[in-house]
């Protein structure tokens, strides 16, 4: 007689994948943030020259080495930090922003 696959097995299976594109989403964060913050610019007539994302996190974004260029004038900025909670910033509110 020839057993079937475990219900155990299944979900086992399911929670396993869907593990492995949250681990996949979290560590393309970083990337997708750089490509979104230059089509962002680009839309207001200002290039991206450079940026480095250094970390990203649910409380927290910290990016370095910032260099944006444009026709009213050049943005640089060493490092760039911004503490939030993720409820009040869908309302759009931050703790605390800080730019050097």
């Amino acid at each position: 007689m020839k057993k079937g696959v475990s219900k155990w097995k299944i979900i086992s299976w399911i929670v396993a994948v869907i593990c492995a594109t949250l681990v996949f989403i979290w560590s393309s964060m970083p990337r997708f943030l750089e490509s979104w913050m230059g089509g962002v610019l680009a839309e207001m007539s200002a290039d991206l020259n450079s940026i480095s994302v250094d970390y990203i996190n649910p409380w927290a974004i910290g990016v370095s080495r910032v260099n944006v260029l444009s026709n009213e004038g050049n943005l640089s900025l060493k490092q760039l930090d911004v503490r939030y909670d993720p409820v009040g910033l869908s309302s759009g509110k931050v703790h605390a922003v800080s730019l050097t």
